[in-house]
């Protein structure tokens, strides 16, 4: 009999005629390589099952640009907080997810002095989420985005509100002019610099061909003039285009402006 079969009746035999002692012996001899590994996916497979039960249920995803504050260490967990009783929602089964990480040294997303390899970087992050269709909304200083207004990363405001916020929120309304939007596509179709084609007043429509509103002016919003408490730019909020929870938008414009 070769030696392997030796050893694979010896096997059989202590399996069949063993004692318990015998046989646990032989199990963790053969298969603590097998155990340990299909205990380590069971675990972690748990982990995963528990976590993503428990994790609570996002309502919107957003960006704040360049925030400002030094005088509440914690505005966002605040803010989140405030939104979940406004709401009548237990914190731990619903947040606001929201990227407070995000700062340009310089302002806008093409500025041409020292820092815009980062202000760059930045700039992409924020098209890719977008594009990625991870982000509701993005709260930040007016000069921080208007180029991707006119980049149309942001959606006609009026499409996400409500008939009555239209009326109530356009005094706060501030515009990208579609005439401006075409004309420095052309430039680029023409590969010439379309930077350098002025943007207008984003404040006065009336000076534009024609104008869309993108962003809504947050100056009268106390809870985010409390985040941005140290910013001397128009604090402004925009919806991106592929905003995945865009139906949560308006209930958490009328809390922002009801305090």
């Amino acid at each position: 009999m070769a030696l392997r079969d030796e050893i694979k009746a010896a096997r059989k035999d202590l399996v069949e005629h063993g004692t318990f002692k015998e046989k646990l012996a032989y199990f963790f001899d053969y298969y603590t390589l097998h155990t340990v590994i299909i205990l380590t996916v069971l675990i972690a497979t748990t982990c995963f099952i528990v976590g993503q039960i428990t994790k609570p249920e996002v309502l919107l995803n957003g960006i704040t640009l360049n925030v400002l504050n030094f005088e509440n260490a914690n505005p966002i967990e605040d803010l989140n907080n405030d939104y979940m009783e406004y709401l009548e929602l237990d914190p731990s089964d619903y947040e606001l997810s929201i990227n407070t990480s995000l700062n340009y040294k310089l302002g806008g997303a093409q500025s041409g002095q020292a820092g815009q390899a980062s202000d760059y970087e930045i700039s992409q992050a924020i098209m890719v989420q977008c594009a990625a269709g991870a982000v509701d909304f993005i709260a930040s200083p007016l000069t921080a985005v208007i180029d991707y207004g006119y980049g149309q990363l942001f959606m006609d405001i009026r499409d996400v509100l409500t008939k009555e916020q239209i009326e109530l929120y356009e005094p706060y309304f501030l515009y990208v002019d579609m005439a401006v939007i075409d004309e420095k596509n052309a430039a680029i179709d023409r590969d010439e610099n379309a930077d350098l084609i002025p943007i207008p007043d984003p404040t006065k429509p009336e000076e534009m061909k024609n104008p869309i509103p993108v962003f809504i002016n947050l100056e009268k919003s106390k809870r985010m003039s409390d985040i941005y408490s140290y910013s001397i730019d128009t604090i402004v909020f925009g919806v991106p285009f592929k905003a995945p929870t865009q139906e949560n938008i308006p209930d958490f414009l009328t809390f922002l402006f009801e305090k």
